[in-house]
């Protein structure tokens, strides 16, 4: 998922990955975002701003980090779609 985020295929992976009640934070302007179209709109908006540098480093259930910036946590459906994404702030 993350090395498409960060390429302009963004858009066609979207209904591969996301949930149609998916929900996500708005960390640009708070509050949540509910369904991939306004997921698709939001990341259209972050990428017409600015490009995100978007690297996953690696990958450990509830476990720390040294490197993390942020720390993201992932709820998925049992169709393997991805349901909810939190963000909070790494070490």
């Amino acid at each position: 998922m993350y090395e498409v985020f960060a390429t302009d295929e963004r858009d066609a992976f979207v209904p591969h990955c996301l949930s149609p009640d998916v929900d996500l934070p708005n960390m640009l302007d708070g509050g949540r975002l509910h369904g991939p179209e306004a997921v698709r709109a939001y990341w259209a908006r972050q990428f017409a701003a600015r490009h995100p540098l978007v690297r996953l480093e690696g990958l450990r259930p509830g476990g720390s980090a040294e490197a993390v910036k942020h720390v993201y946590g992932f709820g998925f459906g049992e169709d393997g779609l991805v349901t909810r994404m939190d963000v909070r702030a790494g070490a």
